[in-house]
């Protein structure tokens, strides 16, 4: 093959492949149609000519340290104890060679700012910006350095299960740093994921980095050392990479590990300092030589790397499929394995319509409970309302009454919508965590265990949830929150992942609550020259009326505003569940019944069936070893 082959070169080439006749049937016939569209976005993808190279882990584990001495010559991202980052940052070249900052904020333009860790800190750190209540959505620094040439971006994240009760994503308001992070996992082209050596991955970690495997075609691990002796290293080393392995073996991956020890302190020091003998003794330049290798052909060839292996890892999962059912047509078939198998059918047919059941149930119950939020919320906003009503006439002087008048009332409806808020966020949590369980017990349910003619066991019936929605995957034999909700990529304009507390419906929800400013915006326009007029007068009669009405009018916007709020969300969050439980349902019926077909099949129609399969399982193992080695050509065209 050509080692000076394009870019444009390489993708048609891998289309071409795939576009085969006996590729598409083989596709066609053993992919779920969730990891068909799955190949068909990862072509899309290659197309893309920016690649983002997204630094992952927990809160702590040190990320943007590590991000600083890899970039910067100073300390130029937030670091500190606790909780830092709070908002995507993006670190990309200056292409004026002019070194700055930009914020951007929700529903205002953006701001242009020195760049320096003590500006950056102002929006993008914890303490200094708490619950990101400056409503920043991103920010970016621009800078000069060789990895940021040729279209590539790194990318600091927030550090996952840190809470933080209103922070924002790039795309909208988000409950948690996780669902910042979760929602921008599905544009990584490459995620380098931050470990701890004391302690190292436990089971919540494991969760999130399972999520993350997902989502991500390529990650590479970093194990943060410190001041801890060799052996508690050695040992956390075994341990995570134990962990890994665990994690990958999940999703039918079997691609290397790669974890680099780096001692982030260290590496910084030197990098400020002007040390490179520290530099070279933190383990950091290993992890420089591997970025630099995938970034040197530029943004556009690593994404053609990382999503070819992800097409490749398709199609040997379809090939792994086509030999177990190629392996269970060619068992034979006596009349007692016929009758255990009918029998199982028959109960895996009836815990299907059962677990149905148990949903409708499920989707009955939660819209009730939204629609009590609803009413609770009403009452608390009446309730908040008439106090500064009453407040506001016992007060008397009318001097001010405008400026007062709408701090109170705004003051009264914001705790009703933060209330309201909170509760239909835990509710739809709540909702979404019932419907990950019928939706995993659904994808099982079909789950018989044949015996080949060698006796050696073919897991033909076993199946995988594979859906495809709003661009994330999901892998494995599992789906979770994270899986469930990236629907809202697609429909809200963020994810999710487990454990967090406020839901995708509500991180969209968030900007289409109405936040009490607009109407109190609208009720000062109104009545404020009235007011000014009847404050000159001191007619404390028609002061009381003027404050009623306002009163009235925020009453009535706000409360109808929060029904039809609420009614979005759970309607949303609703469908897409259904629509998930409805695809799980017809993938097992549909098994159900192409296995009830393989029943009556004569054993010359099954051994022509066996025939078939490995006919197709060459086929996607000949079309998988083109694609790896497509996407893996050494040097392009100089102008790719």
């Amino acid at each position: 093959m050509s080692s000076t082959m394009d870019c444009e070169s390489v993708i048609e080439a891998i289309d071409a492949v795939l576009a085969r006749q006996p590729v598409r049937a083989a596709i066609e016939r053993l992919l779920v149609a969730g990891e068909r569209g799955r190949i068909g976005q990862a072509v899309e993808r290659m197309r893309r000519k920016t690649a983002y190279i997204t630094v992952l882990g927990l809160q702590g584990s040190g990320k943007s340290s590590l991000l600083n001495s890899v970039l910067f010559t100073a300390r130029t991202l937030p670091i500190g104890e606790g909780t830092t980052t709070n908002v995507i940052c993006f670190v990309r070249g200056a292409a004026d060679g002019e070194p700055r900052g930009e914020v951007s904020f929700l529903g205002r333009p953006p701001l242009r700012i020195p760049l320096s860790m003590e500006r950056l800190a102002e929006y993008m750190d914890e303490r200094l910006n708490p619950e990101n209540r400056l409503d920043v959505t991103s920010v970016t620094a621009f800078t000069t350095h060789e990895l940021l040439t040729n279209n590539t971006v790194f990318v600091d994240t927030p550090g996952l299960q840190a809470f933080v009760p209103r922070a924002y994503a790039t795309t909208g308001p988000a409950g948690s740093h996780d669902s910042i992070t979760m929602g921008f996992v599905q544009d990584i082209s490459l995620g380098i994921y931050v470990l701890r050596t004391t302690p190292p991955i436990r089971r919540h970690e494991a969760d999130s980095i399972s999520d993350l495997w997902r989502l991500c075609p390529e990650l590479v691990f970093v194990q943060n050392v410190w001041s801890e002796s060799d052996e508690d290293i050695a040992a956390s080393e075994r341990h995570n990479a134990e962990t890994l392995a665990r994690i990958a073996r999940s999703h039918g991956d079997l691609r290397p590990i790669s974890i680099l020890r780096v001692n982030i302190h260290e590496a910084l020091e030197g990098a400020v300092n002007g040390w490179p003998g520290s530099v070279e003794h933190s383990g950091a330049p290993a992890l420089q030589r591997l970025l630099q290798e995938r970034v040197t052909r530029g943004g556009r060839w690593l994404e053609i790397g990382v999503q070819g292996r992800q097409i490749v890892h398709a199609l040997h999962a379809a090939a792994v499929q086509g030999a177990k059912e190629a392996a269970a047509a060619a068992t034979p078939a006596d009349d007692h394995t016929a009758r255990q198998r009918e029998r199982q059918l028959l109960e895996a047919q009836e815990k299907i319509n059962n677990l149905t059941r148990r949903h409708r149930q499920r989707v009955a119950e939660f819209r009730r409970q939204c629609t009590d939020i609803v009413t609770d919320a009403r009452r608390s906003l009446e309730l908040g309302v008439e106090r500064a009503r009453a407040d506001l006439i016992d007060r008397g002087d009318p001097g001010d009454l405008t400026q007062r008048m709408q701090s109170r009332f705004k003051r009264a409806a914001a705790e009703s919508i933060d209330e309201f808020t909170g509760r239909l966020a835990n509710t739809c949590d709540l909702f979404l965590v019932g419907a990950v369980e019928t939706i995993e017990e659904i994808g099982q349910t079909v789950s018989l265990s044949p015996r080949d003619v060698a006796g050696a066991e073919a897991d033909v019936f076993g199946t995988y949830l594979m859906e495809w929605t709003g661009g994330a995957t999901v892998w494995g034999s599992t789906i979770t929150l994270t899986a469930l909700t990236s629907i809202s990529a697609m429909a809200f304009g963020s994810a999710l992942t487990a454990g967090s507390t406020v839901t995708a419906a509500v991180v969209a929800a968030g900007t289409a609550v109405p936040g009490p400013g607009w109407i109190i915006a609208g009720v000062a326009l109104v009545v404020g020259a009235t007011a000014k007029q009847l404050a000159k007068e001191k007619r404390q009669r028609e002061i009381v009326r003027v404050i009623s009405e306002a009163a009235d009018s925020v009453l009535e916007q706000t409360k109808a505003a929060l029904s039809a709020e609420a009614e979005r969300i759970r309607d949303r969050v609703a469908g897409h569940v259904e629509e998930y439980v409805k695809g799980s349902v017809a993938q097992q019926e549909q098994l159900l019944a192409e296995l009830r077909a393989m029943q009556q099949l004569s054993q010359a129609e099954r051994s022509g069936l066996g025939a078939e399969l490995t006919a197709m399982v060459a086929e996607l193992t000949q079309a998988a070893t083109e694609i790896e080695r497509l996407a893996n050509v050494a040097e392009p065209a100089a102008s790719a």
